[in-house]
């Protein structure tokens, strides 16, 4: 009988002293399972334009994508005329280059960022307010890079095909709202990383914004941990 005492009273101790262990507490009381180690900037951000499609542009501090017609207007003179013939459309890409540095992060994402500020004109957005985001097959050479000459891009990590976008960048102006949806993907420690930023068809699109760390301001590359 005595054995039988001590073993009950053994368990109700612990139980009043181990409750916590064994009722599990939900993820959104314990809070987020991933931590950002860093937000790094492109350390390059270089346009190509179908106007000007044999020029080489040099790294800008800005950026902006945008596919429009050519002719505003029936009595507009052309706006984008690329080796001596007027062109349908007047479109610029943009590709972005990160340094990933070495750090405990397990995995990377990109993002994209319009803060509530448009009347700063830190960025402007106009039509349908979309864009794709694609990886590259191969690297990133700013000296050559320009509308004739650019990197293959890389197959879609989830349907294998290069036409399919990595991520989608989706403005909607009239919630005022931004998102970037896409994979987690592998971070090239103390390597780089390379994407290309282009309109998404069909629709006239217009993306301009001012890069900037604060507020945080355009693409950027998170590292999670």
């Amino acid at each position: 009988m005595l054995p039988f005492l001590l073993l009950s009273l053994s368990l109700l101790l612990l139980l009043t002293t181990s409750s916590d262990l064994l009722i599990p507490e939900s993820i959104e009381a314990r809070g987020s399972p991933d931590t950002k180690v860093a937000t790094i900037l492109p350390s390059l951000i270089i346009p190509i334009s179908s106007c000007n499609s044999l020029k080489v542009f040099p790294s800008q501090e800005h950026g902006g994508v945008w596919l429009k017609p050519s002719l505003e207007g029936l009595r507009d003179r052309p706006l984008c005329v690329s080796n001596g013939l007027i062109t349908k459309y007047n479109e610029t890409a943009l590709y972005v280059h990160f340094k990933v540095p070495s750090n405990d992060a397990r995995y990377c994402e990109l993002e994209f960022n319009l803060p509530p500020s448009g009347e700063l004109k830190q960025w402007r957005v106009r039509g349908t307010g979309i864009l794709n985001v694609y990886g590259l097959a191969e690297p990133l050479n700013p000296h050559g890079l320009h509308w004739n000459v650019r990197p293959k891009r890389a197959p879609d990590t989830l349907s294998g095909s290069p036409g399919s976008p990595l991520y989608l960048i989706e403005h909607s102006i009239t919630e005022k709202t931004t998102s970037c949806k896409g994979p987690r993907l592998e971070c090239k420690m103390g390597g780089f990383m390379d994407f290309e930023l282009s309109v998404h068809r069909p629709g006239w699109t217009f993306f301009e914004w001012q890069q900037s760390a604060d507020p945080l301001t355009g693409i950027s590359l998170g590292m999670w941990s």
